[in-house]
């Protein structure tokens, strides 16, 4: 994927690949769990950056477990800041998808 990120009115670049994409027969939540990682080619982090998705559907309902590892210099002061700006970007971006299609955050950490 290639695309442009907007932090701050900061644009930046960012180029991540799949490197996982799956479905298991299923787990204790439902009959079904799909998983989608994909990590960072190009971007901010110079440590790196891996994002999973995993989602649970049973019953007509769907859970979506989102996951993310990090690392911009290996400087725990900075990459405790970064974790900031990445909290209040996937909340908006999670803010917007559950506008359009429902949903709630169950849990941020």
């Amino acid at each position: 994927f290639d695309y442009w990120m907007l932090a701050f009115a900061l644009p930046f670049p960012w180029q991540s690949k799949v490197t996982e994409c799956e479905k298991s027969e299923g787990d204790e939540r439902g009959p079904a769990t799909y998983r989608l990682t994909y990590e960072q080619a190009f971007g901010p982090f110079f440590g790196g950056s891996v994002h999973t998705h995993i989602v649970h559907a049973h019953a007509g309902v769907s859970q979506v477990d989102d996951a993310i590892d990090f690392d911009v210099t290996s400087e725990p002061v900075v990459n405790t800041i970064t974790w900031h700006v990445l909290s209040y970007l996937l909340r908006g971006r999670c803010e917007n998808l559950n506008s359009s299609y429902g949903g709630t955050i169950l849990a941020a950490m």
